[in-house]
Formats: structure tokens, C-alpha cells, sequence
């Protein structure tokens, strides 16, 4: 070579974009160019004569010295972690060459490229790929991909398969046209529909269409199907998007019919029913006002509601309205007496209800229950309730006296609290309503043992049902009363909702915390595992080291095949994939965490801060990662000063534990 090809040469490996770097036959620096210098943050009297295998990941660096070593004439590339003690790791591609032999030994040229941002965006488009392909399969919607030539299923979701009841490999054989109906709804076959349609999304259009098709079960279902089109892997394909609307079809089947039944409910319903505007005016009147007041309806309809009311009630209801008007409720109960046609009064309960009258005004529909009897009997039991109130009104329990027709005669304001219930709602309630269903056998014996005089007193444990639907665990004492009228039932109850809970909440902590202790130990026992293996097999390549000085030839070169083949088990990542499956089960969320809090630490410290979180020793750790203790406790060093912990007396394992 010419002394002008010479100077080129070296230009060309002085000012190269990416790093370079010459190697003698021990892999230690020769020569190095401004690219590499800058990537490892040193200058070139640092780097010269140095062993270039200190500048990569310290888990590649045996077996990248066995690779070069075991070059030829051929060139190969390898990905590794390049960096120093003053510049983070990098991610690069290694491309190694062999020269000419200097003084009869072979010189290496490697070249070095950074790969992070490649490698990122590779992740990155990975990361979107999945992104849709989640979004398809797990959507709650029915997508397929059909093929426009032949409209077969190209690919369906789950939710398609659950929809029409097949499996995913059904579907793929199936024609979505061979299990629809000769005929659509609207009269046109299912075919020539099916064609149109086809069309339509090939001229530009996004059809909206209902469509019925058959289930694995035979069943016709009603579907909404949208459709588009878009090219997959270079070929057009029609992509639809169905919703099952076969029950709201169903339900406008059936409008016409319920109307028609709600005439005849109107009109047959032993309930009074009154039918008023916004201002009282009687729309409406069903044959059970005849029945129970003596009106006939050209009496009241036409006319204002109130003049059937009790004169005393008037003001009284007036001020409901009013407000049910100001609230915008949907509607209100109230009790109030009426005036029957003869003078009589009745008491009714009503419930007004907001409707919408056929002609388009607002009216409310008013359901009127006659509880004359009731009023009476609540009158008679006011004896009673005379007798017992002062002590039901104070008791911290929750007491009630349950009569002879198994109804709640009466009930103190704290059980009231305790249900949710008003007093005056709970009172002629049957105890079944509020005992929880499970328990109700068990309650029903309780009675029966009380009346028969089987038992003077009992105490149970049951569950009551709260009126918002909630469970409550109480204890309930029974024992019979005499009544001025008869016999009744008194219980006194007691909330023990969160006795049961703390015990329920002990329970769990307990298994709990024995799953977590088996987990502990089965992770403890997975890493000292991996780690007396490593121990071995370092040992084993130690001696293997030891004997090959002395060997020569085949066998020679085959224990340098066992030696690398022992390193790369050292350095197999399931270790560290098994590891952190284990790890993971006892401390889930804790590598996010971290990361989250510290995210200058880089995956290999993260690694390390693992390790210590489990408290293995110095030793363990480097025997698990194949390293030496002396690197474990410069990683450790290196993680504290990142994080802080300036102080060799601070503890990182505490810091580490305090992560939840």
C-alpha cells in the first residue's frame, strides 16, 4: 500500500461516524478513533493497551473473547452493551473483521453502531401492532374480516364466535350466507343483499344495515351490522361490525300486545286507578273507583280529583304535588281518606306515578289501595305499641315484637336504623321480608319452638337484609310476651356485621399470609437452586480451564466447546425469566415501582435491587449471575450513589424493603 493510500486509510478511521477500534491478538486496544472515544466518555491514553472486552456488558464479554478468537478469514456481527465507568451502557452492533497478521500474530478491525434508537423503534412498532390486534380480539363488539370474492370469514373475534356459538376454527370454515335465512326482514334474499352490499362499500359507502343469521343452536338472531372495507397483506377486504339486537326486536314485537294488555290490567285491576293532568283534572278512571267509592265515571272524569278527598286531606296532598312538581319527580305515595258516593270514608294509600297521556300532555297515574282495615287494626295495636314504647324508644338494640299472623307489630327506631327501614313501614311487615332467605327456615323453627312453649328463650345467629339489599349479621334473643290481645314474639337484636367481618378479615390475613410465607420459600429455594448450579458449573469451568494447557488437538478443542457451552448456561436468561416469575408472585408490582421512582437505574441494577429485596448474600448473588463479589458489590455501590444512599453506612436493603 502507498504512503497516499496510507493517509487515506487512517483519515477514514479517524473520522468514521460510527466508532472503530483495532485489536491486537489479545483483543487489548491498539488504535481507536474520536467516534468510539466519545461513546465511552474516555481519552485515547486511557484506552490504549487495554483489554477491549471490559468495554462491553460484563455477562457477553467470555463468550464475545471466544468468538473473536475463534475467527477465521470470515466477518460476524454481534450485539452486546457498550460503555465505561463514566458513560452509561449503550446498546451497539459489533462488527468484527480479521486483518492481516501483524509480526505473525492476526490484528482485529471492529466497528461499533449504536442501536438504541433502532432497537426502540422496533419495540415500538411491536408495542402498536399487539395495541390493535388487543383492541380486535378483545373487543366486546362482534368483528370479522370477510373475503369479498367468495364472503368467506378471513378472521373473527371472540366476540363473533361467542355471538353465533361457534369456535374460532368453525368460523373460518363457515359462509356467513350459508347460515343466514333465504330472505332478509325488508323481503330481499339474502344473496342478491349480500351482492348490494358488496357494492355499496366498493363505491365509497359505509352501509349500516340489520341483517338475521343463524347460531350454532339454530336460533335466528336480529344483528346491526356495519361495514367497511380496508386492504390486508396487499388484498381488499370487507371488515363488519355486528351488535345482537334480536331481544330489543323482540321487545318492539311485543309493544303493541302490552298495550293492549295494559287496558284490560286498567280496567280489571282490583285497585282504584285514576288517570289526572298536571292540574288535577280526571282524565281517566278504572271500574274499581265504582267498586270501592260508588262512582261512576262520567261522575269524576271531567271534574278535579280533590272532590273526593277528605276535606281535612286537602291541604295536606295540595303541598305533596306542589313539591313532587318542584323535585321533578317521577313520583310519591302519601295516604289519605276519601269520601265515598254514600258519605262513607275510606282510607286508601296512593301511589302517583309521572306518565305521558296519549294526546302528548304530562298526567300522572294515581294507584289507590284501600287500607281502611289496616287503619282500623293499626289503631287497635296502638295498645300495645302505648305499652311498650318507652322501652323500645331507648333500647340501644334493636327490638320488635312479631304477632300472632307472624307480622312486625311494632319496632324501636334502632332497628330501624339498623334496616334502613322507617318504623312506620317496618310495622305490619312479615318477617320474612327482612330475613335474609337462607335463614329463614332456621328462624321459622325458632318461632314454632317459641309458641309450642318448647323453649322459654332462644339465641341464634342470623343475617337480615337491609333495604338497600345489603347482608347485616346480627344475634338475635327471642322469647315470648303476652299482649293484651295474645301471645306475641319479642326479639332483641344486635349488629355484629363487623365482628363478623374482623373475623372473616383475620381469616384471610391468615391464608393469606401463609400463601405469601409458601411463596417466600419456594422463591428462596428456586434461587439457591440456581445458584449452587452456577457455583458447580463455574467450578467445572475452572478445572476445565486448568486442564486445557495441558490438552491438545480434538480434545482440546472439544472441552473449549463444553468450557463455552458451560458459560452460555451461565449466562442463560431463563435463569433470571424463572427468577422473576417467582419473584413477581411475592412482590408484584415492585420492579414497576422502582423503576417508576428511580428511573435512572438501568434493567441489570434493576436486576440487582431485586436480588437484595430478597436478601441474598454477596455470594449467592454472584454465584446466580456468574460474577465476582467484588462486581456484585460494585453494582450495589453504583445503585446507592444513583439513588442517593451517598453514606456506605446507609442501608439499601431497607430502602428496597420500604417499596410496596
Amino acid at each position: 500500500m502507498s504512503v497516499r493510500e496510507q493517509q487515506i486509510e487512517a483519515l477514514l478511521f479517524e473520522n468514521h461516524p460510527m466508532g472503530m477500534v483495532l485489536l491486537d491478538d489479545n483483543l487489548k486496544v491498539i488504535k481507536i478513533n474520536d467516534a468510539l472515544l466519545k461513546l465511552l466518555d474516555l481519552d485515547e491514553c486511557t484506552v490504549l493497551g487495554q483489554p477491549f472486552c471490559q468495554f462491553i456488558t460484563s455477562e457477553d464479554q467470555t463468550d464475545f473473547y471466544h468468538k473473536v478468537l475463534d475467527l477465521t478469514d470470515q466477518i460476524f456481527d454481534y450485539e452486546t452493551g457498550i460503555g465505561s465507568d463514566s458513560s452509561p451502557t449503550t446498546l451497539t452492533s459489533l462488527t468484527v473483521k480479521p486483518l492481516q497478521e501483524r509480526d505473525g500474530h492476526p490484528i482485529f478491525l471492529i466497528t461499533v453502531r449504536d442501536i438504541t434508537l433502532q432497537r426502540q423503534k422496533e419495540s415500538n412498532l411491536k408495542a402498536t401492532l399487539n395495541h390493535w390486534t388487543q383492541i380486535f380480539r378483545d373487543s366486546p363488539m362482534s368483528i370479522a374480516i370477510l373475503d369479498p370474492m367468495n364472503f368467506s370469514i378471513v378472521e373473527a373475534n371472540e366476540s363473533t364466535a361467542a355471538l353465533l356459538g361457534y369456535s374460532q376454527d368453525e368460523l373460518l370454515r363457515i359462509n356467513p350466507i350459508e347460515i343466514s335465512p333465504d330472505t332478509q326482514p325488508d323481503g330481499t334474499s339474502s344473496v342478491n343483499k349480500a351482492l348490494d352490499l358488496v357494492q355499496q362499500v366498493f363505491s365509497g359507502k359505509k352501509p349500516s344495515i340489520e341483517w338475521q343469521i343463524f347460531n350454532k343452536q339454530g336460533e335466528l338472531l336480529d344483528l346491526e351490522i356495519c361495514i367497511d372495507r380496508f386492504t390486508l397483506k396487499g388484498r381488499p377486504v370487507i371488515v363488519t361490525m355486528a351488535s345482537d339486537i334480536t331481544l330489543r326486536k323482540r321487545q318492539a314485537e311485543h309493544l303493541k300486545e302490552s298495550e293492549e294488555r295494559f287496558r284490560k290490567l286498567f280496567h280489571n285491576n282490583p285497585l282504584m286507578i285514576f288517570a289526572i293532568d298536571i292540574n288535577g283534572t280526571v282524565l281517566s278512571v278504572n271500574h274499581a273507583v265504582k267498586v270501592e267509592l260508588g262512582y261512576d265515571p262520567p261522575d269524576l272524569i271531567g271534574k278535579n280529583v280533590e272532590g273526593v278527598f277528605h276535606i281535612e286531606d286537602k291541604p295536606r296532598i295540595r303541598e305533596k304535588i306542589q313539591a313532587l312538581k318542584k323535585e321533578n319527580a317521577s313520583h310519591s305515595e302519601w295516604e289519605l281518606r276519601k269520601v265515598a258516593r254514600e258519605g262513607e270514608i275510606v282510607w286508601v294509600k296512593e301511589i302517583l306515578r309521572n306518565i305521558e297521556w296519549p294526546d302528548g300532555r304530562h298526567a300522572y297515574l294515581v294507584t289507590c289501595e284501600n287500607i281502611t282495615a289496616r287503619k282500623t287494626a293499626e289503631l287497635a295495636r296502638q295498645k300495645v305499641e302505648d305499652r311498650y314504647r318507652s322501652v323500645f324508644d331507648n333500647h340501644l338494640f334493636g327490638l320488635m315484637v312479631i304477632g300472632d299472623n307472624e307480622r312486625i307489630v311494632i319496632a324501636n327506631p334502632a332497628l330501624s336504623l339498623l334496616l334502613g327501614y322507617p318504623q312506620a313501614e317496618l310495622v305490619n311487615m312479615h318477617w320474612r321480608e327482612i330475613t335474609y332467605i337462607e335463614d329463614q327456615e332456621e328462624s321459622l323453627k325458632l318461632i314454632i319452638s317459641l309458641v309450642r312453649k318448647e323453649t322459654s328463650s332462644t339465641l341464634i345467629e342470623k343475617r337480615y337484609v337491609h333495604r338497600d339489599g345489603h347482608l347485616i349479621h346480627v344475634r338475635c334473643k327471642a322469647r315470648i310476651i303476652d299482649t293484651a290481645e295474645s301471645q306475641a314474639v319479642m326479639i332483641m337484636i344486635q349488629d355484629i356485621t363487623d365482628e363478623k367481618a374482623l373475623l372473616e378479615r383475620d381469616k384471610q390475613l391468615t391464608q393469606t399470609q401463609s400463601q405469601l410465607d409458601h411463596k417466600n420459600r419456594e422463591l428462596t429455594s428456586y434461587t439457591m437452586h440456581i445458584a449452587e448450579k452456577n457455583r458447580f458449573l463455574a467450578q467445572l469451568s475452572q478445572e476445565l480451564q486448568e486442564i486445557l494447557p495441558a490438552t491438545s488437538g480434538g480434545i482440546r478443542r472439544r472441552m473449549q466447546r463444553l468450557e463455552r457451552n458451560i458459560l452460555q448456561q451461565l449466562k442463560n436468561e431463563s435463569n433470571w425469566k424463572g427468577f422473576l416469575a417467582h419473584f413477581e408472585e411475592v412482590n408484584p408490582h415492585f420492579l414497576d415501582r422502582l423503576s417508576e421512582t428511580y428511573p435512572q437505574l438501568t434493567q441489570k441494577e434493576l436486576k440487582h435491587c431485586a436480588y437484595i429485596r430478597m436478601r441474598l448474600s454477596v455470594k449467592d448473588v454472584a454465584a446466580f449471575l456468574h460474577i465476582s463479589p467484588k462486581a456484585v458489590e460494585v453494582a450495589r455501590y453504583r445503585i446507592k450513589k444513583k439513588i442517593g444512599l451517598e453514606s456506605r453506612y446507609e442501608k439499601l436493603d431497607q430502602l428496597l424493603e420500604s417499596i410496596k
